[in-house]
Order: C-alpha cells, then structure tokens, then sequence
C-alpha cells in the first residue's frame, strides 16, 4: 500500500530526473559456469537504456593512492531492472564513460523507492 508521501514524491523524483537528467545505460553482465574449462564466463549484457542525473564526482585520496567516486540519481520508473553493486553505468555515446556501481542506496518516500542513489567510480 503506498503512502501519500509516495504519490507526491516518486512523481517529483521522476520529474526531476527527466528534466536535468542526462542518457545513460546500466548495464549487468551475466556469468556462466562452463565445466570444461572450470570456470565462469562472460555470456551475456543485459542492459537499460535510461536517465539518470548527471554524476558529481569527489576526489578520495588515501595515503597509497587516489580515486574519483561519484553519484549519480536515477528512478525505478525508468529502469528495467534494479541497480546493484558490481553493475556498470555507462554515459555517452558508445561507452565513452563507464563506471562501477560501488553501492546502491534505495531513497524511499514510503513505502515506494523515488529514487536510487548510486555511488560510482572506475574499475580498477
């Protein structure tokens, strides 16, 4: 059962994504075990064409090395299937910049999801 706070807010956070939102593809791969060679392989990408905010990034530094982490909003309502941690965004035409999701926040209005909030970063 949704709440009011669910009709007002997932329709806003939709709103606000199409509006400033920018094109983006989340993209899962899919694993496989192949007996022959023992091991898991790449078999398959399932991916969502969608729009998400555009990503701010933070540079994090430790004292052996740095990266660039960042966030990036988008809503259930215009994805296939849901975010998780190992999936990848992808912004651009072709790839051109690709990002781990590190994690994957549920920003609730209730009882509904108005909004994910992913942490993402380069693979490294």
């Amino acid at each position: 059962m949704t709440t009011q706070l669910d009709d007002r807010l997932v329709p806003a956070a939709l709103k606000l994504i199409q509006k400033f939102g920018i094109s983006a593809r989340l993209m899962k791969y899919c694993d496989e075990y192949n007996p022959q060679t023992g091991k898991k392989e790449q078999t398959d990408i399932r991916a969502s064409d969608t729009t998400m905010s555009p990503p701010q990034f933070k540079r994090i530094t430790s004292d052996e090395s740095y990266a660039d982490r960042g966030t990036v909003f988008c809503t259930p309502e215009l994805l296939d299937f849901a975010p998780q941690q190992g999936m990848f965004v992808e912004f651009g035409d072709e790839g051109k910049e690709t990002y781990k999701i590190f994690d994957v926040r549920p920003l609730r209005s209730g009882v509904k999801v108005a909004a994910y909030q992913l942490w993402i970063g380069e693979d490294r």
